[in-house]
């Protein structure tokens, strides 16, 4: 029979003992190992006295602990009557492969942490996340990351600081003049440093031993955007003409550029101005009617976002009738791919659906002078043009798949156009691209004028009004209070 190891007889000890506990601590600790050194110094011998053994299993009190170093690291096994002691030994023996394995980590450099390049750590939480993210937000996460490999301020880990976000959005928007850029620049930044926090975080939490000290940076918070006219008609007009294969140059004008990749865009912008649907529901639409997904029926003219019985989420997604220019262009589209047996509404060249729209729209904008605009921004300048071209806000609400609550929220400089009496059909109104052309104010200088004067006259009209009031009122007080009586010497001198 083989020899029971000292932990099994140790073990065997206590289980006969039956609650008295073992004498004293064994092995060499800091104290023995010190007082050791002060020993062989005294005898004139080396000083390093007794080595630190390689990490062991002792029984300290009642419970099994891993000695190393002069510390323990306790199993959390605890020996009470009753049990074998061989299952304790293996238990613990467990317990103490996985403590070596720490350590081979450890010596491997894995707690190296401050040396860490951050483009690994970043690529690392993209790469283990891309199985549950689609195909354009894992493509999203590795733009970010690029971005972040240039531009944030420093590259290692170590060498990260709390001030490191802030001074990676002002390197962006330093040099910027335009506000409404300087806001998208400002918020997308923020989208990348939270991506990069959580992907450091996630480095972290993956460490076998975990630092003493964690680095990370300060977040600011977005800008609350207040939606207003982002393109005039004419810029919304550059867009379209970019997408058909022309590029905007203001010295010469137009230059013929057609590249074929880019023809869907014109699409893709179209459907965002007339009905405020985000990429999500536009990429995947399909002509017809389905049951799997969002389409458009072009001889209705409904477009439908989900499909009929979808889980119902905060973000409206009702059928809406389409508007204008739109109504009849997705007519033309239908015709067009049903001759080449195409389904999707947005698609390649090869009639693919298109998986992420923003590398061509980043394209076609650019071509256009529009560099600064985001896509969302066609949404809002469709509210804004339809608004002042005189369509009611319920009407539009349904079309843009909002409510008139949220317009009269987020639109406030439409404040007054609210109040003048509208179409409520969709019938008795053009909304043609060429005919908002003659409501659409040049320039979003010239918009912001327009409310503002009439802002001004809501006030004048308001004070004017509490003038009036307060005269009526004092005319009126004055009217019922009674004469006043006459005093005597007032009589006399009469």
């Amino acid at each position: 029979m083989a020899k029971a190891s000292k932990l099994a007889r140790q073990l065997q000890r206590i289980l006969r003992e039956e609650g008295e506990l073992p004498p004293g601590e064994t092995g060499p600790n800091v104290i023995n190992i010190v007082a050791a050194a002060d020993r062989r110094a005294a005898d004139g011998k080396k000083p390093q006295g007794r080595k630190f053994d390689p990490p062991r299993l002792v029984v300290v009190g009642r419970t099994v602990k891993i000695r190393h170093a002069g510390k323990d690291k306790t199993t959390h096994i605890v020996v009470k009557a009753g049990m074998d002691a061989r299952q304790i030994e293996l238990a613990a023996n467990a317990k103490l492969m996985d403590f070596k394995d720490e350590l081979d980590a450890k010596d491997r450099g894995e707690v190296a942490c401050e040396d860490t390049d951050l483009k690994p750590i970043v690529d690392k939480w993209i790469g283990d996340h891309a199985a549950s993210a689609s195909k354009s937000l894992n493509e999203a996460r590795e733009r970010f990351g690029r971005h972040l490999d240039k531009h944030f301020p420093v590259k290692r880990l170590g060498n990260v600081l709390w001030s490191s976000g802030n001074e990676y959005i002002k390197g962006l928007v330093e040099d910027v003049e335009d506000e409404d850029k300087r806001e998208t620049l400002h918020n997308t930044a923020i989208e990348r440093l939270n991506m990069l926090a959580t992907a450091i975080e996630y480095y972290y939490a993956s460490l076998t031993v975990q630092p003493d000290r964690r680095r990370t940076f300060e977040i600011p918070s977005k800008i609350k955007r207040k939606s207003g006219l982002s393109l005039t008609w004419d810029q919304l007009m550059r867009l379209l003409k970019a997408a058909e294969g022309w590029r905007w140059d203001p010295e010469t004008g137009w230059i013929e550029d057609y590249d074929p990749d880019l023809v869907v865009v014109g699409r893709y912008a179209l459907i965002y101005f007339y009905s405020g649907t985000r990429d999500k529901t536009i990429l995947p639409l399909k002509w017809g009617t389905s049951s799997e997904g969002g389409c458009i029926d072009a001889a209705k003219g409904i477009i439908y976002r989900k499909p009929s019985g979808a889980r119902k989420t905060h973000k409206r997604a009702e059928p809406a009738h389409l508007l204008g220019t739109l109504k009849e262009k997705v007519k033309e589209w239908e015709r067009e791919d049903s001759a080449h047996g195409w389904d999707n509404v947005l698609h390649d060249t090869s009639g693919n659906e298109i998986a992420n729209v923003k590398t061509r729209f980043d394209k076609v904008k650019a071509k256009a002078g529009l560099d600064w605009m985001r896509a969302h921004d066609l949404k809002h300048s469709g509210v804004s043009i339809l608004t002042h071209a005189g369509l009611d806000i319920n009407v539009l609400a349904s079309a843009m798949s909002t409510t008139a609550e949220t317009l009269r929220r987020e639109y406030t400089h439409l404040d007054f156009l609210y109040l003048k009496p509208k179409k409520t059909t969709r019938r008795g109104l053009d909304l043609s691209l060429e005919a908002l052309r003659k409501c659409s104010p040049p320039s979003r200088e010239e918009w912001k004028k327009r409310a503002a004067r009439r802002t001004a006259a809501k006030v004048r009209q308001l004070a004017a009004r509490r003038i009036r009031d307060g005269e009526n009122r004092a005319a009126a007080r004055a009217a019922a209070q009674p004469a006043a009586p006459e005093t005597g010497d007032a009589r006399i001198g009469a």
